[in-house]
């Protein structure tokens, strides 16, 4: 479908050519136009894909925002800060009595 888009518009080009210029269609003019419509083909073809990956890469960070600003996973990530916070304090007061730096499991 994109293929035949391209082509309908290239020769539309060339079609109308006279009618907007007052010079005629010269070999000059098409091949570099012909080589510029092949090199401008694949960005052409490329660019709905990148605008479905720009879109859908906004929709995820979106969702990601969103669900990582909810009650309940900034409830948890503030628990998990405690834990590591008496973690640490507890291996530092270790180090600093000379006692192994091995948590005791057994308790």
């Amino acid at each position: 479908m994109c293929n035949i888009f391209e082509s309908f518009c290239f020769f539309q080009a060339f079609a109308f050519h006279p009618v907007f210029e007052d010079e005629p269609l010269t070999p000059g003019k098409v091949f570099p136009s012909i080589l510029l419509a092949d090199i401008l083909s694949m960005p052409i073809q490329l660019f709905p894909v990148l605008a479905n990956f720009i879109v859908n890469a906004r929709t995820s960070t979106h969702k990601i925002v969103e669900f990582l600003g909810t009650v309940e996973v900034d409830n948890k990530r503030h628990h998990l800060q405690q834990v590591l916070v008496l973690l640490v304090s507890e291996l530092v007061s270790k180090r600093s009595t000379g006692t192994s730096g091995a948590w005791d499991l057994s308790q």
